[in-house]
């Protein structure tokens, strides 16, 4: 099997970002653990756990983000789920 750890790194010192992996049926279990401000976003943005859904998290800071991402099945999903996801992700500045 291949290593792809290599490839999972913070480009250019900036932190990593996480990658929550929810599907429909685990949603709201995993909503009831988090605070109104996540929720009143994830609501928002109409984030339902489906494939392909995604919804940009706050942190504890004004830069501070993830995501969640839907999967249809959060807890079988393989290497070749998320090849999508970073066009997704809101990227910083450039130089």
């Amino acid at each position: 099997m291949t290593d792809f750890s290599d490839l999972l790194k913070a480009d250019n010192h900036q932190p990593a970002r996480s990658i929550r992996i929810v599907d429909a049926q685990g949603l709201d279990a995993w909503l009831a653990g988090q605070p109104e401000r996540v929720r009143t976003l994830v609501a928002a943005q109409k984030f339902k756990g489906k494939a392909h859904d995604h919804a940009i998290l706050p942190g504890d800071d004004p830069a501070d983000w993830s995501v969640i991402a839907g999967s249809r099945r959060a807890r079988s999903w393989g290497r070749g789920a998320l090849p999508s996801w970073p066009k997704h992700c809101p990227m910083a500045p450039i130089g």
